[in-house]
């Protein structure tokens, strides 16, 4: 894996200090050939706190924390309108976390053992990289829109016959008015 396709910049969410030993050791001669910076944090709060001070390219953080879980802590950045790409930890027989990590907008995720932790520079490295390229290809499009339209337009899927609010869209499927039900039907708009 080249440098260009590394984190500079990694948040380690682990309280427990045998296993940030372990995390520590698996990823040091990676970190230290790419020279990456890599910060560890016992607990949800700590990492918020780190976060509100800079930038990070990659969270991986342990289901288990002292002060929330991982799913209360993601969904916090979330709120906090930061877009980095998060790894889960899990313990053995916790594998039912998966699924609804990946459903809540977890990258990846890793079972907590010797095999996975020796796989950890892979398995961040490609977590950044496919961030990385989708937001290169939203900047792309985005830009793209702006130089065809003169001005960012949102593009939407059909919208729900159901909404409290409406919207209606031209042919290509940019939004081109919306309106309220009342408004729809005072005024006839058709969708």
């Amino acid at each position: 894996m080249s440098k260009d396709v590394c984190p500079s910049k990694i948040l380690i969410v682990e309280n427990n200090r045998e296993q940030a030993a372990v995390l520590q050791n698996a990823l040091a001669p990676w970190v230290e050939q790419n020279k990456i910076q890599v910060h560890l944090v016992s607990s949800a709060a700590e990492a918020l706190n780190h976060l509100s001070r800079g930038p990070y390219d990659v969270i991986l953080a342990d289901y288990r924390l002292p002060d929330k879980n991982a799913f209360e802590l993601f969904s916090e950045i979330r709120t906090r309108g930061c877009e980095i790409p998060a790894v889960l930890m899990i313990s053995v027989g916790e594998e039912e976390f998966a699924v609804s990590a990946l459903k809540t907008g977890f990258a990846d995720y890793i079972v907590k053992t010797g095999h996975s932790f020796r796989s950890l520079p892979q398995i961040l490295g490609a977590v950044f990289e496919r961030f990385r390229n989708v937001a290169s290809q939203g900047h792309k499009l985005k830009t793209e829109l702006a130089d065809t339209f003169g001005e960012e337009r949102q593009v939407l899927p059909d919208p729900p016959k159901n909404a409290a609010r409406f919207v209606q869209t031209d042919s290509a499927g940019f939004v081109a008015k919306k309106c309220s039900a009342h408004e729809r039907e005072r005024k006839n708009v058709q969708l």
